[in-house]
């Protein structure tokens, strides 16, 4: 089963085909596709998947900005409740759709891709249509 800390959910909502690298963009649409066909996956609150595939994860699975990132998770396990297990699709979806954009400012906001605004506008179009 494929495991996603929490504020990967974000994340993979917004994900438009674009990443860090050529590599970590296949591997987070792999992981999304994975995801849409078993209808499930596992929240866990250390790194993940996606992870796995990022520049920023050391070779000891440590990330370069683990600080921020468990602010990142924090943020969400905060917002939603969720806790470290197996959820369905239909949970998550759920979840999301209970977020506001102030909500989503407040999780999202020390991130470096949020400036962007690339996220913002990709997750509120697909979840509710409108920007």
């Amino acid at each position: 089963m494929t495991k996603i800390r929490p504020h990967h959910l974000l994340c993979m909502h917004a994900f438009i085909g674009k990443g860090y690298s050529e590599s970590f963009t296949i591997k987070m649409g792999s992981i999304i596709e994975k995801i849409r066909s078993e209808k499930k996956l596992k929240i866990v609150f250390h790194s993940d998947d996606i992870c796995a595939a990022c520049p920023h994860q050391e070779d000891n699975k440590a990330c370069k900005s683990e600080n921020s990132t468990l602010l990142l998770d924090k943020n969400v396990i905060s917002k939603f409740e969720i806790q470290e297990r197996e959820y369905s699709t239909a949970e998550i979806s759920l979840f999301m759709r209970k977020l506001t954009k102030e909500d989503f400012a407040h999780i999202c906001s020390t991130c470096s891709w949020y400036s962007s605004g690339i996220c913002e506008k990709k997750i509120f179009t697909s979840l509710f249509g409108t920007m």
